[in-house]
């Protein structure tokens, strides 16, 4: 929710998360496609307690990171920089030679992280003036 907090209202930040990351919805689309070897799932941890996640896919458009979260205090501290290197790793086995991620355009914090780390703009992949598209290629 904080990242997109000041997008979005509440209510549709709910309304996705509840959607998306619903139990049902792990267990009938994310977990079999990690099964398959088309998805990978990370998860970091505080004392046992979620703090964030990073989620890469397979796509029709080729290898997405789909989502990259943590709790906002716990920005900043490499975290991210590790969930996201924990999925390059999976891609590396799998041989794949890039993969995008779509940011919101408002979301600043977002767009900083992804060229931190490597991802540069992709304008021929950008869905509207909202959606804008990062690419990094691997070694």
């Amino acid at each position: 929710m904080y990242t997109y907090r000041r997008i979005y209202t509440r209510k549709n930040i709910r309304k996705f998360v509840s959607t998306y990351y619903a139990n049902e919805r792990f267990e009938k689309v994310i977990f079999p496609t990690i099964k398959k070897g088309q998805a990978c799932f990370h998860v970091a941890l505080d004392k046992n307690r979620i703090i964030g996640y990073a989620h890469v896919a397979q796509t029709k458009g080729g290898w997405e990171l789909i989502r990259i979260y943590l709790l906002p205090r716990y920005i900043g501290k490499g975290i991210g920089k590790k969930l996201l290197h924990l999925n390059e790793r999976f891609l590396k086995k799998k041989s794949v030679r890039r993969f995008f991620v779509y940011a919101h355009a408002r979301n600043r914090l977002g767009i900083s992280f992804y060229r931190r780390n490597g991802f540069v703009p992709m304008k021929s992949r950008d869905e509207g003036p909202t959606s804008l598209c990062f690419v990094k290629r691997l070694p």
